[in-house]
């Protein structure tokens, strides 16, 4: 016995479910058949006894499916049908497990491999809430994580134990997702109906203990088919809004908290050297915020392009032009004069404040920037550089540079992303560059050290 089961997405055959229909007013069970098409579930074979349940008046007349929840498979779901003659709801019937699976499926990063395999199901505890991941992306730290991960484990561990991985361990990578809402655990309040697209930062509550998501060895991240979400941190997606477009609320959440704590003024002329993920993340913040021009300087033809689409107004090669000198001529009133005398007392118009947005992430871009950088100039570092760097603090010193380091996002950073998204204050679909399944994470880690081919990859866990 079976049934297949079209959640909306696609076809699932489920051997392990047998369709039992409520006992009540019995009818023979084939009078289920159209319903059941109607909702887009066929049973091949019906459990021995099972019945429609339904009036007999309402035997004959075209059916309606309102609603049917798919769900997940420890519980109990339920679908209704709607006469549409007398507009009244018919409780058609239930689906129910008849053997409790135990396991879903996750890319998991093991020994330095990324490898398909079965985990044991998340099952939430009180004040959290199961769901089932449909859209995650693959972050920049994913790919610094696989390729040197005891390093990127010693780091954390020197840095306070930010992400206690052991590098020994399976972990399920994955932060930044969209799910929807399945099953609420033991004595928690059910919020959120069930099928609700929601968002959340990457981490999840255990009582009072905060537990991260994406580097954990004992949470699995969203490279697998479900996660422990607590519900206190869901966010609704708003506006029918996509999941594959809500995933990117986490790295936008990250560009637009760099943007926030840059400490913009009126007149500031941005700079943002490299235009990955992250720089494009801080160029769609800055849009949002209205401060323009936004110059974008990257080596690939690709991201400038990109750039342009999230709002840049002026993008570079800097390999045939320097990006400060573009910075310095954009910047530069009518009747400027860089005279050291007229410096030093002030006459004539004033150069516009400089914002230079570090988004590179490697050795040497810091002491680069310090260099071509204006005096005065704020410089905020948002790549993250895992490896050691060396800088000249003279040249931090003789401009008066003000270097300021950034990481992540605030709640209410993240809760704001979202709704830019969501509004279409920012359309984050050029962003996405492709999508895999499970089985494709491996070569999209591979495909992702290509600029010109990928900006980001999501991974769907059920493709």
């Amino acid at each position: 016995m079976g049934v297949r089961i079209n959640d909306g997405r696609r076809r699932i055959w489920r051997p392990d479910i047998a369709l039992t229909v409520m006992a009540g007013t019995g009818s023979p069970s084939e009078n289920a058949q159209p319903c059941l098409r109607w909702i887009g579930v066929r049973c091949d074979r019906f459990s021995p006894g099972s019945s429609f349940a339904a009036r007999p008046a309402a035997i004959g007349y075209a059916i309606h499916a309102l609603w049917f929840q798919a769900g997940h498979k420890r519980g109990r779901q339920a679908f209704a049908c709607h006469d549409n003659r007398t507009k009244t709801g018919i409780q058609a019937g239930l689906i129910r497990n008849e053997k409790e699976e135990t396991t879903m499926r996750a890319a998991v990063f093991r020994q330095g491999s990324i490898v398909v395999d079965t985990l044991p199901d998340p099952v939430p505890v009180q004040g959290q809430v199961l769901v089932r991941t449909l859209a995650c992306g693959i972050c920049g730290s994913d790919l610094h994580a696989a390729k040197h991960t005891h390093q990127f484990v010693n780091l954390a561990r020197r840095a306070g134990n930010r992400w206690s991985m052991d590098a020994d361990r399976d972990v399920v990578f994955g932060h930044e997702f969209c799910c929807e809402v399945i099953e609420y655990g033991p004595n928690t309040p059910a919020r959120l109906a069930p099928g609700t697209l929601v968002c959340s930062m990457p981490m999840t509550l255990a009582g009072e203990t905060v537990q991260g998501i994406g580097y954990s060895n004992d949470i699995a991240g969203g490279f697998a088919q479900y996660m422990p979400l607590a519900d206190r941190m869901l966010l609704p997606v708003p506006n029918g809004l996509s999941a594959e477009k809500a995933a990117l609320t986490e790295p936008l959440a990250v560009g637009w908290h760099a943007v926030q704590n840059a400490g913009l003024t009126p007149g500031d002329v941005p700079l943002v050297v490299g235009c990955g993920p992250v720089g494009l993340a801080v160029i769609a913040g800055l849009a949002i915020k209205n401060v323009h021009p936004i110059i974008a300087a990257d080596y690939s033809p690709a991201r400038r392009a990109l750039a342009l689409k999230m709002g840049a107004d002026i993008v570079i090669d800097p390999a045939e032009v320097s990006p400060y000198e573009t910075w310095r001529q954009t910047a530069t009133p009518e009747g400027f004069d860089g005279s050291r005398y007229a410096q030093l007392f002030g006459l004539g118009p004033k150069m516009r404040p400089a914002v230079i947005f570090e988004c590179v992430g490697v050795p040497g871009v810091i002491q680069q920037v310090m260099e071509g950088a204006p005096a005065g100039a704020r410089v905020v570092v948002v790549g993250v550089c895992m490896e050691t760097d060396r800088i000249e603090p003279f040249f931090g010193i003789v401009k008066q540079l003000n270097v300021q380091f950034v990481l992540a996002y605030t709640a209410a950073e993240f809760a704001e992303s979202l709704g830019f998204i969501a509004e279409g204050k920012v359309d984050v679909s050029p962003l996405v560059t492709g999508t895999v399944g499970l089985d494709g994470v491996s070569g999209a880690f591979a495909e992702l050290a290509n600029p010109e081919k990928h900006a980001k990859v999501m991974v769907d866990p059920w493709g």
